[in-house]
């Protein structure tokens, strides 16, 4: 059964507070995106790129007529990850964009698309919004630029668990990986400690042995109440999946959903299993395990995965991947007719497997 969100006014949509998760890509954003959703006041859809890909095509908009909340309305259902994966009511946004003033923000309006989503699970008032993206470590400024105020969950997996879950789908990527990993978390810190007051860091480790505690302590920094379904999330991911995978309007979004359940979020039908912890240790040879150990050491010895290690002799990041980083920040600031002269982006890890 599908659960739309109550219906919200413009205040209380104004008002209604939007964070973020930040992480390497494969480090358990999902799970945890599924079990913020289980909350009835979270509203926590899968990722998309909307709110950057259209900021530089809405974000000074001050007059919204009619046309421009139709070509908006247009522009999010056609994006490439809400029509794949998400379960967008339409009518709930058409509704919301009638009521949207002209003088209203975009985030106002993008608040409304995440409003629009319905969930497998219960939902009652919402009382904030997860928007959760891996490309989003990368691009903090332009999140801060949306939403200034804005708090950010840092999820933190092992380094050689992360590199070990994205060898499933690309080969010798090891010491790249695991440069990345290092980069994006050294790119997180330097934002943490000049605004330590917003973010709430959370190792995947710890909230898989503890999550009743750590999505309590996480609750608690959202300012929201613990709710034990977060925890017991998987029932209704069992319950609804197939009612979801068979949504879908035609052949290719069916076999997309399939094939990204199947592949990427099979784990979040399945309760939480610690053993997954230390997995890497018995599919990772010992020349792999070093490779990451040393691309990673840094980051590795500063959140404890590493023990006995002179961090000062360790690099914290890459050149080369935080060039990378900076020609993402660049490729979204471009105007949005040249970011589709490429057309959309390639769902990598699936298109990989086809």
């Amino acid at each position: 059964m599908q659960q739309i969100a109550l219906m919200l006014t413009i205040k209380e949509i104004e008002n209604l507070p939007v964070h973020f998760i930040m992480a390497m890509g494969r480090s358990g954003t999902t799970l945890l995106q599924t079990m913020l959703d289980a909350h009835e006041n979270i509203v926590a859809p899968f990722e998309s790129r909307f709110l950057l890909h259209f900021k530089n095509k809405y974000q000074k908009t001050n007059h919204w007529t009619e046309k421009t909340k139709n070509t908006f309305f247009e522009d999010v259902t056609n994006e490439q990850k809400i029509s794949l994966f998400w379960d967008l009511n339409k009518s709930v946004l058409k509704n919301y964009l009638n009521i949207l003033p002209q003088n209203a923000s975009y985030t106002t309006a993008c608040k409304m698309v995440y409003l629009s989503n319905n969930s497998i699970f219960k939902k009652g008032k919402p009382l904030c919004i997860i928007d959760k993206n891996p490309v989003y470590s990368w691009l903090i400024p332009l999140v801060l630029n949306l939403f200034p105020d804005a708090n950010f969950i840092h999820l933190i997996r092992d380094a050689r668990g992360c590199v070990n879950s994205f060898l499933k789908f690309r080969k010798g990527i090891e010491k790249k990986s695991a440069q990345s990993w290092n980069t994006a978390n050294y790119y997180i810190e330097s934002f943490k400690k000049e605004r330590t007051e917003l973010f709430f860091t959370l190792r995947y480790e710890d909230l898989l042995k503890d999550p009743t505690t750590y999505l309590s302590d996480l609750c608690h920094f959202l300012n929201l109440d613990f709710q034990k379904q977060m925890c017991t999330y998987y029932k209704e991911v069992n319950a609804s999946i197939e009612t979801y995978l068979n949504a879908s309007t035609d052949r290719e979004t069916l076999r997309l959903r399939k094939k990204g359940f199947e592949l990427i979020h099979n784990n979040i039908s399945k309760p939480i299993n610690p053993s997954r912890i230390d997995s890497w240790k018995n599919k990772l040879s010992p020349k792999q395990i070093d490779t990451i150990s040393n691309a990673s050491a840094y980051y590795l010895s500063k959140y404890g995965y590493l023990e006995n290690t002179n961090i000062s002799k360790n690099k914290s990041y890459s050149y080369i991947e935080l060039f990378t980083f900076y020609k993402i920040q660049l490729y979204y600031c471009m105007p949005i007719w040249l970011r589709e002269l490429k057309s959309k982006p390639s769902l990598a890890l699936l298109e990989d497997e086809q």
